[in-house]
């Protein structure tokens, strides 16, 4: 747990793509779907040549993914139901343990 709060340095690339019909008022069912897809410190691991450390700080390695896909049902003009589903994943694989 304290490795959780320890200072690291992040560099990555992050993906995310969004899909939202929500706007758009002649559907009756519009979704919203939203993923991102973040991985970080493969190229600090191969510009440290496999240190553990760049510029005298520890940096962090991991990989993540999440979705988030919501359902809006209208009734009327003033009532919406929405569902919700929202997932995610991540590890932490070379010089950390943590995310």
């Amino acid at each position: 747990m304290s490795q959780s709060f320890e200072q690291r340095f992040i560099a990555g690339l992050l993906y995310s793509f969004t899909y939202d019909e929500v706007s758009k008022l002649s559907k009756e069912a519009p979704i919203y779907f939203s993923t991102n897809f973040d991985i970080a410190g493969n190229m600090l691991n191969l510009i440290s040549g496999g240190s553990e450390t760049i510029f005298g700080s520890t940096y962090a390695q991991y990989a993540k993914a999440d979705a988030d896909l919501r359902l809006y049902l209208r009734w009327k003009k003033e009532r919406t139901l929405v569902s919700r589903i929202y997932a995610g994943w991540g590890v932490p694989y070379g010089n950390s343990s943590t995310l």
